[in-house]
């Protein structure tokens, strides 16, 4: 089986204050789709977060697959 780049947009550090904290990530968890749409990059993270509900999917750094559901005020 062949290994490529790893799919998602790789969480690099984590602000105390804003919502990765909140929501308990960590570095090196990857954000892997928003509303069903893959995150390859940061342009991607951008453009489909400008929605006001987020169905975010995260794989956590030990593989594991968690889905969140954030609401923007």
């Amino acid at each position: 089986m062949k290994k490529g780049k790893p799919t998602g947009l790789t969480i690099e550090s984590v602000s105390p204050h804003g919502l990765g904290a909140q929501l308990n990530w960590k570095p090196g968890d990857r954000i892997i789709s928003i509303n069903g749409r893959p995150i390859n990059d940061i342009l991607d993270y951008q453009f489909q977060t400008a929605d006001d509900t987020l169905q975010i999917l995260v794989r956590t750094a030990d593989g594991k697959d968690v889905s969140y559901l954030v609401e923007k005020n």
